[in-house]
């Protein structure tokens, strides 16, 4: 299990918002980022204070990426919609997925994991036994 810690920016500081632009409109993004429990079988969970959810993971070692197909229910809200537009796609083990998202690890260590996020910012794990 890996717990987030803290979003820092290239010079190691700790930020808790992120200015950005949202519809031509300046504000800020408060930061949350999802908690992940990688499982040994491929499957993944992950939690923060709005969701959670699992799927699908894998790691690649030839571009350092953590790749995560998020697994949709059928009986989630936006399933048909999702469907409808090909955004999700039927897997051999009978559930559906997304296409995956990719985790780019900055550095790894036994018990932290830094993975980068927005431009000039990285996401700092400390695992949890």
């Amino acid at each position: 299990m890996w717990r987030f810690i803290e979003l820092q920016d290239e010079n190691g500081i700790k930020h808790t918002e992120i200015p950005m632009y949202f519809q031509e409109e300046e504000t800020v993004e408060i930061i949350n980022r999802s908690d992940y429990v990688f499982l040994k079988n491929g499957d993944y969970k992950y939690s923060n204070k709005y969701a959670l959810g699992g799927g699908k993971w894998s790691f690649n070692k030839q571009n350092s990426t953590i790749e995560l197909s998020l697994r949709i229910l059928t009986d989630d809200p936006s399933f048909e919609t999702l469907l409808d537009y090909d955004v999700i796609t039927k897997a051999e083990d009978g559930y559906y997925y997304q296409e995956p998202t990719f985790l780019r690890i900055e550095s790894f260590k036994a018990d932290q994991l830094v993975i980068a996020d927005k431009y000039l910012y990285v996401l700092i794990y400390r695992k949890i036994n």
